[in-house]
């Protein structure tokens, strides 16, 4: 999951040319192993009237939910753009996503009318009963899927917190390991040796 922030948008809409690694921030990233859904949530998030009469995060039945990594003040804040990557489907399946929601609430510089209608909206549809899905509060990750072993635990926070003080250039964007022989794309992408190799040996 990575956000952009409006600046980004701007500076391409000058006509200089900016890739995505300018544009986007990564600040999240999920493996599902036995679930089908995931939930990201900003635990800094405040939400302003009339949104704070509103439960702000949800989580779903059989969700693995997760923090978004906060990478500076503008990391969460003033998001323009949101860009999702599936970069491994397990099994030869096929990559889609069938349902995506975003939360969040309109800017301050929006007019009293448009925050209004966007409060309007959102009250209408946490009134309804979707589906027979109703929304529940947040929850730890390990709540509603397959437990993982205490060293696998220990190991996906050790990774989660040695990926948020690394910088992007440094990781492999498919892997999120650090590249150790950085190899350039004809695409203009960077990724590790390694990881053309295995893509290689999986096609071959």
């Amino acid at each position: 999951t990575s956000w952009q922030s409006p600046e980004g948008q701007c500076s391409g809409l000058a006509g200089q040319p900016v890739s995505d690694k300018d544009t986007f921030t990564l600040v999240g990233k999920a493996v599902l192993k036995n679930q089908s859904k995931v939930t990201f949530g900003h635990r800094g998030f405040k939400p302003r009237p009339p949104f704070h009469q509103m439960e702000n995060v949800f989580s779903y039945p059989g969700s693995v939910s997760q923090d978004l990594w906060n990478k500076g003040p503008a990391s969460l804040s003033n998001v323009s753009h949101l860009k999702i990557c599936i970069t491994h489907v397990a099994g030869g399946g096929l990559p889609s996503i069938k349902r995506l929601e975003v939360w969040g609430q309109p800017a301050k510089s929006c007019p009293q009318e448009v925050i209004e209608g966007v409060f309007q909206v959102a009250s209408q549809f946490l009134a309804q009963d979707v589906g027979s899905v109703k929304p529940e509060p947040w929850t730890p990750m390990e709540s509603d899927c397959v437990p993982f072993s205490a060293n696998e635990q220990q190991t996906l926070h050790k990774l989660v917190d040695v990926v948020q003080d690394i910088p992007e250039e440094f990781l492999d964007p498919i892997t999120l390991e650090i590249m150790t022989l950085p190899m350039l794309l004809p695409s203009g992408k960077v990724i590790d040796q390694t990881t053309l190799e295995k893509c290689n040996r999986s096609e071959a």
